[in-house]
C-alpha cells in the first residue's frame, strides 16, 4: 500500500492559498466598501446647517435647506420625503405657504432628484423616487419665494424621519429640525450727505465736488442696482442753471458711465435763479450690495459767470433701483435741497 505524503499535500495547499491571496478580488474599488445584496441597509439622515438663515424674498430657486443622507447596508430607494413646514409672520404681513413654491430636491452635482412640489395643508410631499447609494451623500432643498413675504417672517422647516418611505429603516425615530429662514425684503435708503460742506467756487472750475448722495442698504435682503437717479439743481441770483453743466456721478472716485442724461429746466436755461431736473440713466446700473452702504460724489463743471449760488440735491421718487430679480424698490427718499455752493470770481 502506498503512504500518502502529507508533506507535500500541505505544501501544495499552502502554494493554493497563497495564489488565492493574491489575486484581485473582481468588483470591488479600493477604499470603498462594496453593496452587499443580503446586507440589511439603514438610512439616516440629518440637517446640517446654511451659511446664512437670512434670506431674499421674491426669489427663484433659493436654498430652504440641506440634508445629509447616510446610506448603509446596500443602497436605498426612497419613494416619498415629506417636509412639515410652518411660516410665523411680522406684523404687517400677509403671507402664506402659498408664497413658498415648486421645493425641490437635488444632489451635490446639482441634479434634480425629486420635484418640483407645492404646500399642501403645512406640507410638501417630494413624491418622485430616487436611489441613495452606500456612503454619506448631501442634498440641497430649494424652492421659490415670493414678494409677499416680508422682512421679519419666519419660515421653520422640519422632517420627521417616520413619515419617509423608504426601502429600509429610516433613523432617527424622531422630527428634527431642518432649518429655520429669516425672510428679507430689499429696501434702500437714499439721503443726501452733509458734506461737502457749504463752500466758494472759482468759475471754469472742472468736476467741482458739489454733493454726495448715500445709498444705503444695510437692511435690505437684496443687492440694489440703481438704473435712474433724478438730480435737482437750484440757483440763486444771479446764478442760472446753464452755468453749472456736465454733473457726472463717482464712485470712490472713478467716474460712473451714463447711459443718457435728459435736462428739464424750470423756466429756461438762462433764467436767473431757476431751477432744473437731471435724469440720469445708468446700464446695467450702479450696485449696492445687499447690507452695505455705498457713496456716490456729484461733481460739476463751473461756467464762466460768477455771482450766486447753486446746490445739487433730491426730491422723492427721484432714484429707481431694481433687486435681484429685477423688481422696482420700494426706496425710502429723504428730500433735500443739499448745501449751497457760491460761484466765486
Amino acid at each position: 500500500m502506498k503512504k500518502l505524503n502529507y508533506t507535500s499535500v500541505s505544501a501544495i495547499t499552502v502554494g493554493i492559498l497563497v495564489v488565492l491571496m493574491s489575486m484581485p478580488v473582481l468588483g470591488i474599488d479600493a477604499g470603498h466598501a462594496a453593496p452587499n445584496p443580503n446586507a440589511k441597509g439603514k438610512l439616516e439622515i440629518s440637517a446640517l446647517p446654511l451659511s446664512n438663515n437670512e434670506t431674499p424674498n421674491n426669489t427663484q430657486n433659493i436654498t430652504l435647506g440641506k440634508l445629509q443622507l447616510s446610506v448603509t447596508g446596500r443602497p436605498v430607494t426612497i419613494s416619498e420625503l415629506v417636509l412639515d413646514m410652518e411660516l410665523t409672520l411680522s406684523a404687517s404681513s400677509a403671507a402664506n405657504l402659498s408664497d413658498i413654491t415648486s421645493v425641490t430636491l437635488s444632489d451635490q452635482a446639482g441634479q434634480l432628484v425629486s420635484g418640483p412640489f407645492d404646500a399642501l395643508n403645512g406640507s410638501v410631499h417630494l413624491t418622485d423616487p430616487f436611489t441613495v447609494p452606500v456612503g454619506d451623500f448631501i442634498y440641497f432643498l430649494r424652492g421659490n419665494v415670493s414678494r409677499d413675504l416680508e422682512t421679519g417672517d419666519t419660515l421653520r422647516i422640519q422632517l420627521d424621519p417616520r413619515k419617509v418611505l423608504a426601502s429600509v429603516q429610516t433613523l432617527p425615530h424622531k422630527s428634527f429640525l431642518v432649518s429655520e429662514l429669516v425672510f428679507r425684503a430689499a429696501s434702500l435708503v437714499v439721503s443726501m450727505a452733509p458734506t461737502p460742506l457749504s463752500q466758494g467756487v472759482a468759475t471754469g472750475t472742472a468736476q467741482f465736488h458739489a454733493a454726495d448722495m448715500i445709498f444705503d442698504a444695510s437692511t435690505s435682503g437684496h443687492d440694489a442696482r440703481i438704473t435712474q437717479i433724478t438730480l435737482t439743481l437750484r440757483t440763486m441770483s444771479p446764478a442760472y442753471p446753464a452755468n453749472i453743466q456736465n454733473c457726472n456721478f463717482y464712485d470712490t472716485g472713478v467716474l460712473i458711465p451714463i447711459a443718457s442724461r435728459t435736462i428739464i429746466y424750470s423756466g429756461t436755461g438762462a433764467t436767473a435763479g431757476g431751477s432744473a431736473s437731471s435724469i440720469n440713466s445708468f446700464f446695467p446700473g450702479i450696485m449696492v450690495a445687499r447690507g452695505n452702504v455705498k457713496t456716490i460724489g456729484v461733481r460739476c463743471d463751473i461756467g464762466p459767470v460768477a455771482g450766486g449760488s447753486f446746490s445739487i440735491g433730491i426730491e422723492a421718487n427721484g432714484v429707481i433701483a431694481l433687486d435681484q430679480s429685477a423688481s422696482t424698490i420700494e426706496e425710502t427718499i429723504i428730500p433735500s435741497t443739499g448745501q449751497d455752493m457760491v460761484i466765486g470770481l
